[in-house]
């Protein structure tokens, strides 16, 4: 099964933000890929503290945002982590009632990570084509 990676670069203040982002810019993927989200999260304060990074997908067509993934990353103060998350391409798929199953639409799609649905402070896009 192939994967395709998106790498970004964050630190981590009160909330989630980001230094530039090295995330390529043009992945192609195919339903049955998986991609790989991967970012470093630092806790800059003095005391511990807590980050649920959530991946965000816009599709080409539909919903603004889909709530796609979520991970809660515990750090001390001062400490960094670097997190990884899989998506599978079947998993931004939607029902299709005419053909009464599950597809994936072809299309650029937009991907971002943040503390919350109104946070995007790493964003990558990658395109979807047909099998």
């Amino acid at each position: 099964m192939p994967c395709a990676w998106i790498r970004c670069r964050s630190t981590r203040t009160s909330t989630l933000s980001s230094t530039p982002s090295n995330a390529p810019r043009n992945h192609t993927v195919r339903d049955g890929d998986t991609l790989r989200i991967e970012f470093d999260l630092t806790n800059t304060g003095t005391r511990p503290g807590a980050e649920v990074a959530q991946i965000y997908v816009r599709p080409p067509r539909g919903p603004q945002k889909v709530l796609r993934g979520f991970r809660r990353v515990a750090l001390g103060a001062g400490s960094s982590s670097h997190v990884s998350l899989a998506l599978a391409v079947a998993d931004l798929g939607h029902y299709d009632a005419k053909s009464k199953r599950n597809v994936v639409d072809p299309g650029r799609y937009e991907l971002a990570v943040g503390s919350s649905s109104s946070d995007r402070r790493l964003i990558a896009s990658f395109d979807v084509v047909a099998r």
